[in-house]
């Protein structure tokens, strides 16, 4: 079984000034190609793993809401009609206060994004199995055993699970035989390989949670903590391919406890101070 997708992130759609004449460096131009060669390799999804980012321009100064609405427009306009199904995982700068600063006139709450996002590919026929808001769930790629979790980590203020969402991770990982999961979300739960220099240890709320509930997953164990329980005793030759982020803005990969974790450049640049010796980086 091959299962083919494509992923986007750190877009941080609002760079540019929209007003302004056409640039080819534009985001959107960069969203534009992904989308079609998501085509042209007949992929079975494509995840966008947050910060759209509408939420800034060039001097970090909050935007407008004219401009603001602008870019998230423009956003939505290149996936309406996109004929593959998109998972969206909300990033920490697509709600407008980005590291707990006013970075935008106009606001999203996790239900505007599910259902501006998740509730677009939904529209169109593809069968999302998603939280009330619509900002997390999941998608089994049909005719291939592949369920693939799309998750918020912005849920929490700027980074973060609830315990609600990691139940429904920790129940819909009981899975039907053969079944392997993909984990999406924007920042990673991996402590040590995500953050930007002088920072050597990221953390967020639950991470520890989430991080015993893959490992046990990948054991067939059960266990509790913080309120969430899970038992994957009865799963029978389930696997994780792996969790994916972005947010990081360089690509690394680690392996611990059987749990895969990736985090992909994508778009995200990062000045060369802030970056881990570990860490790849397209320029």
């Amino acid at each position: 079984m091959t299962v083919v997708f494509l992923l986007i992130s750190d877009i941080h759609s609002s760079w540019m000034d929209f007003g302004k004449e056409v640039n080819f460096q534009d985001t959107k131009y960069y969203v534009a190609v992904l989308l079609r060669a998501s085509i042209q390799m007949k992929a079975d999804f494509v995840g966008e793993l947050g910060d759209i980012g509408f939420d800034r321009d060039t001097k970090w100064v909050a935007t407008s809401l004219e401009h603001a609405e602008k870019r998230f427009n423009a956003q939505i306009a290149l996936y309406r009609d996109f004929p593959l199904p998109v998972l969206f995982c909300m990033g920490n700068h697509d709600d407008g206060t980005a590291n707990g600063f006013s970075r935008s006139e106009k606001k999203l709450l996790p239900k505007n994004y599910g259902e501006m996002f998740n509730g677009l590919t939904c529209a169109k026929g593809f069968r999302l199995i998603r939280s009330p808001a619509g900002d997390y769930g999941y998608f089994d790629v049909p005719g291939k055993k592949c369920r693939v979790f799309f998750m918020n980590t912005s849920e929490e203020g700027r980074a973060g699970y609830s315990e609600s969402q990691l139940q429904f991770l920790a129940d819909n990982l009981k899975m039907p035989e053969d079944f392997c999961a993909v984990v999406l979300q924007h920042i990673s739960l991996h402590q040590t390989i995500s953050p930007w220099l002088p920072s050597t240890v990221s953390r967020m709320k639950n991470d520890t949670v989430c991080i015993a509930l893959l490992e046990d997953f990948v054991r067939g164990a059960k266990g509790e903590m913080n309120g969430v329980k899970w038992d994957f005793t009865q799963n029978q030759n389930t696997a994780l391919a792996g969790t994916i982020s972005g947010d990081s803005h360089f690509d690394v990969q680690a392996f611990e406890n059987g749990v895969n974790y990736v985090i992909t450049q994508s778009y995200g640049t990062i000045q060369p101070k802030n970056l881990p010796p570990f860490a790849r980086y397209q320029r």
